[in-house]
């Protein structure tokens, strides 16, 4: 509904959604790397540091009742997921290593929006209650299996977008089959591109697919 469409910008704007995205595509290089990285980007506790932020301004007001407490923090930790997804699905290009260090982060993001994480960033903040374990729409899984799909062969990846395609938007597919064109041995990218992004492009017109869990993040 238009109400719910609002209630999403919104949250994306609280959480700075370009700017998330920004970070991610700014990583440059770092992405491309191929040395296991032990710790997340620096972006990635800065966007924890926001959402606790906001979490303490919400739980201190007192204002809302619980009810929309819980959707408003739902709503919150889906546009950070969505803000990942589509910051990495702008990576033009990534090695496995750096595959690896998005999961990392996307579980490192996981980890410091947990209910004991939010408390203890706002040690010095009077907190009514812990946020709720909350599971948006727009979750880790939903990203985390994003990410996955980069390490499948290029018919393999064709198939998954071909089953999932109504889950994601077509940038992100588009994104998918770039990466597994770039890399497969068998026939050059000039080659095989354009005809797997005009199937891609076909399957999201052929009933004018909307994207069900947010936004785009501009």
């Amino acid at each position: 509904t238009a109400s719910q469409m609002m209630r999403r910008i919104s949250c994306i704007r609280a959480i700075a959604g370009s700017d998330v995205v920004k970070s991610i595509v700014d990583v440059g290089s770092g992405w491309e790397e191929c040395n296991l990285n032990e710790h997340a980007n620096n972006y990635v506790d800065d966007l924890c540091d926001r959402c606790a932020l906001i979490w303490g301004y919400l739980s201190a007001s007192a204002k809302l009742p619980e009810r929309a407490m819980v959707l408003s923090w739902a709503q919150i930790v889906g546009a950070c997921y969505q803000s990942l997804l589509e910051g990495f699905s702008r990576v033009p290009y990534s090695s496995t290593e750096g595959r690896a260090l998005m999961t990392l982060d996307l579980a490192t993001f996981a980890a410091g929006i947990s209910p004991r994480s939010v408390v203890e960033r706002l040690e010095n903040v009077v907190v009514v209650n812990k946020p709720p374990s909350v599971q948006p729409d727009c979750s880790r899984q939903y990203v985390d299996t994003y990410i996955k799909v980069f390490y499948y062969p290029k018919d393999d990846v064709l198939s998954w977008i071909t089953e999932h395609y109504t889950d994601y938007k077509m940038n992100h597919a588009l994104s998918l089959i770039v990466a597994a064109s770039a890399t497969n041995p068998d026939e050059s990218p000039e080659r095989s591109l354009p005809r797997l992004m005009e199937l891609v492009k076909a399957l999201y017109r052929q009933d004018n697919h909307t994207h069900k869990t947010a936004p785009a993040v501009k």
